[in-house]
């Protein structure tokens, strides 16, 4: 429906008919560049008298809309999910939290970074100012140590010789008194021996003599039993004769018997004798032996005792060495230490300061990369991981471009005032949504569509985010017809 009012002047007759004339020649060009209007071919006309209004103008149409841009959002690094703070469906604005990985071993890193960092200021500060007065103070007290130490390894050292000497001294008056004692049991052994022999020999001495007395007692006792038969023989016998020749015999076989009582006891004395001899011989040997023994425990007592003497003075005279080394390393290092330090010094310290920050502030940045953001405003479309996976950080995808489509008709009427436009609005789903647009039309007529412009951000690892945005033009200006 077209709505025409003009306003008549006497006063200016020219103007109105030019003005009348151009809004006509309005009518036609709305008429040609919209369509036919849509109202059925039987609608009823009006006529009113023309006056100053508004010219209005509405086109509706319909059609898809793709996505106008894609813009693809991940982690930048890989880990475990813990949290997603959308879901599809949700509006978010540009720099909203979107979802996060776990921080621990990224804040790990970080302290040690800052720890490394604290050590190396540290140490580049000492570069800097030198000893202190508490330092100077410490590096006297550790010369003083090192000279005290190098004292007493002397002294243990000199006291080692002394317990070496007096201990090998020892040993060897040991060695000597044994030998001493050796050589005393071999003699006083050899004088046992011989005193044994000697005893041997006596019985057996005393058993010969004893041996002749019987032998001669038996051959006087024959004699006189030979003596007493022939008296007795005799006729006639001799009484006095016969009886002494009876006594002779009677005291030669009584000294027989005591010539072999004597010769058995001789016996007896030769065994003791030859026994004693034995054990006596037995004796001697077990106490030289002993004796032996003793000189040879004594000189090995003596041959250890030099050798752990030996042993015990070396590690006395290494304990020294060392401790005489390591004062003259106190020393320099305390000479060191007190002068000033070198511009590489100090530069290596700077160097590894600045590196320190590096490595603090790569850790920061890794720290605040655990927590994805939206980089735009928009709508989440979908969320393709859950809390728990984990996920590899590829960054951010790349943006892609759409456009959308679609057709309309309508019609416009010519007039003074102001022309308004209608716009519509779309939603999305997966890749795509479908809207209305509106156009609007002044003076001698034009057409703008209010389109959508969709935003749409993918990210693999915790969300598939699609951002719709719409975005209108400013209204054709209206000027009265």
């Amino acid at each position: 429906m077209l709505v025409h009012q003009m306003s008549r002047s006497s006063n200016r007759p020219v103007l109105s008919i030019f003005l009348g004339v151009l809004c006509l020649a309005t009518i036609v060009v709305a008429y040609t560049s919209v369509g036919a209007a849509s109202s059925p071919s039987g609608a009823t006309r009006r006529v009113v008298t023309a006056a100053d209004g508004v010219v209005q103008s509405t086109v509706s149409g319909s059609g898809t809309l793709q996505p106008a841009t894609k813009v693809g959002v991940n982690f930048a690094t890989s880990g475990t999910l813990t949290h997603v703070f959308v879901s599809p469906g949700d509006h978010v604005k540009a720099g909203e939290l979107l979802a996060e990985t776990d921080p621990s071993s990224a804040k790990a890193s970080l302290r040690s970074a800052e720890i490394t960092l604290s050590t190396d200021e540290a140490s580049y500060h000492d570069a800097l100012k030198g000893l202190t007065a508490a330092e100077q103070h410490q590096a006297e007290i550790s010369a003083d140590q090192a000279h005290a130490a190098v004292r007493s390894a002397t002294q243990s050292l000199g006291q080692d010789q002394q317990t070496a000497r007096s201990e090998e001294s020892s040993a060897a008056a040991t060695v000597a008194q044994d030998e001493q004692s050796l050589k005393s049991t071999d003699q006083s052994v050899a004088v046992e021996a011989k005193a044994q022999q000697d005893a041997v020999n006596q019985a057996i001495a005393q058993r010969g003599t004893d041996e002749r007395t019987l032998a001669e007692a038996k051959t006087q006792a024959e004699e006189m039993k030979s003596l007493l038969a022939t008296e007795k023989g005799k006729s006639p016998s001799n009484e006095q004769k016969v009886s002494s020749a009876e006594s002779k015999v009677s005291s030669a076989e009584a000294a027989v018997k005591s010539g072999e009582s004597k010769l058995i006891q001789d016996g007896n004395a030769v065994v003791s004798a030859q026994n004693n001899q034995a054990a006596g011989a037995v004796k001697g040997a077990q106490s030289i032996n002993g004796a032996r023994n003793a000189v040879a425990n004594a000189k090995r007592t003596q041959a250890s005792t030099k050798l752990r003497s030996g042993q015990t003075i070396a590690q006395a005279r290494t304990t020294r060495a060392n401790q005489e080394l390591s004062l003259q390393s106190t020393l320099a290092s305390n000479e060191v230490k007190a002068t000033p330090p070198k511009t590489s010094t100090v530069v290596s310290a700077l160097n590894n300061v600045k590196g320190a920050q590096t490595t603090v502030e790569k850790a920061r940045q890794t720290l605040s990369e655990t927590k994805l953001y939206a980089p735009t405003e928009g709508v989440v479309a979908s969320v393709k991981n859950t809390v728990g996976q984990t996920v590899s950080g590829t960054g951010a995808e790349a943006s892609s471009a759409g456009g959308g489509s679609g057709s309309g008709s309508g019609a416009s009427s010519a007039g003074s005032g102001s022309a308004a436009s209608s716009t519509g609005a779309g939603s999305s789903a997966a890749t795509s949504g479908t809207g209305t647009s509106g156009t609007g039309a002044t003076g001698k007529g034009g057409a703008s569509a209010t389109g959508e412009d969709v935003s749409t951000l993918t990210a693999p690892l915790t969300a598939a985010v699609r951002v719709l945005r719409i975005r209108g033009p400013t209204p054709p200006g209206t000027r009265p017809c």
